[in-house]
């Protein structure tokens, strides 16, 4: 995938607030910061599958920048699934000067909700960074379960290498597999060090680019489980907790209008807000508790243990959920967009009901 031009990265760091209108020079450290921005600018979502007429749309790098960084044309802080904001935000390091490269993945049958052992075909997408010839998974494309900062693959080929409730490990893909068959680098996840760790998605070996991704991404605008929802998930940052008192706002008589998005940040991630269907829900971060079982090989990050689901409002029209979704996430939907879910499944009524 091409780079972005410096008028687009310039524009992309003003959009995600960046410390610095600088491009960054390539180091871990910034690494760790551009994620961060990211994960709290441009939020996991399923809404172009709903809010829209058309419901297709390409994945090509100045496509989703479009969408993503110039908000359609009508602004607010748009994002994707994974194969929309994982390529701008690959193609933005690219610009930067990092090593990127770019991998499709098959996602758990556990992460899908399926019963059994077993994985998808390619139907992910995720980004291998490095940094000072050592390797990081980066992945701002995978919902709640995203890795929150760059998590290194071990240097040890047969062990797993865990960052507080993430962790890669090189294992064969089914218990089944052909003894021929390399093993594959599977990323796992958990609650917290006391629940059991999910397999989320197998990576690739080999580059993919944009036509294979533009193939996958016509399997999940016709036949994936983001058809069937409507799904948005954004990073938090410390400071933007004022939904906690102002809950009530959205969706009765008094709703908010104006975008509420970023109001009093810090710079620290502190949890992830989540619209999953009719259901609105946040958890916070909180400070992980050492794992005995890695035997050495954690590497402790704050930025990963979740406290658990709170609930914070339940939709029941679909002018109550677009209020959320600017409010909350500062997604704005023209009045287009907003027409196109009337009629389908994932809609919710029009208007409340007298």
């Amino acid at each position: 995938m091409k780079p972005y031009t410096p008028s687009q990265v310039a524009q992309y760091l003003n959009h995600v607030s960046y410390s610095s209108q600088t491009p960054p020079a390539p180091t871990l450290e910034n690494l760790h910061l551009l994620v961060t921005a990211h994960l709290t600018s441009a939020p996991f979502e399923s809404l172009s599958l709903h809010y829209s007429p058309t419901r297709r749309f390409s994945v090509a790098p100045d496509t989703v920048f479009h969408k993503i960084v110039e908000g359609n044309g009508v602004g607010g802080k748009r994002g994707g699934y994974c194969m929309e904001t994982n390529t701008v935000f690959g193609c933005i390091l690219r610009s930067l000067g990092y090593d990127v490269l770019s991998v499709g993945g098959r996602v758990s049958f556990a992460t899908m909700g399926q019963q059994g052992e077993g994985f998808s075909g390619w139907s992910h997408m995720a980004n291998i960074i490095t940094v000072d010839g050592v390797r990081y998974l980066v992945d701002v494309g995978f919902g709640a379960n995203t890795p929150l900062a760059p998590l290194p693959f071990p240097n040890a080929p047969a062990t797993a290498l865990a960052t507080g409730n993430r962790k890669l490990e090189l294992k064969p893909l089914l218990s089944t597999s052909h003894p021929d068959t390399p093993p594959s680098w599977i990323y796992s996840h958990r609650a917290s060090p006391a629940e059991p760790w999910v397999d989320a998605y197998a990576l690739a070996r080999e580059e993919f680019h944009t036509p294979d991704f533009e193939v996958m991404n016509l399997t999940t605008m016709t036949r994936s489980f983001f058809t069937e929802s409507v799904i948005c998930v954004r990073t938090f940052l410390a400071g933007e907790e004022w939904f906690l008192a102002e809950k009530s706002r959205v969706g009765g008589e008094e709703a908010a209008v104006e975008t509420e998005v970023g109001k009093g940040k810090g710079s620290d991630m502190a949890g992830q807000l989540i619209l999953f269907g009719k259901t609105l829900k946040y958890r916070t971060l909180a400070t992980p508790t050492a794992d005995p079982t890695l035997s050495g090989e954690e590497v402790p990050d704050t930025r990963s243990d979740f406290g658990p689901d709170v609930p914070l409002l339940t939709f029941e029209t679909e002018r109550a959920r677009i209020e959320a979704l600017r409010t909350y996430f500062g997604v704005v939907l023209s009045a287009e967009d907003e027409a196109g879910i009337l009629g389908l499944p994932s809609a919710l009524a029009p208007e409340a009901q007298s």
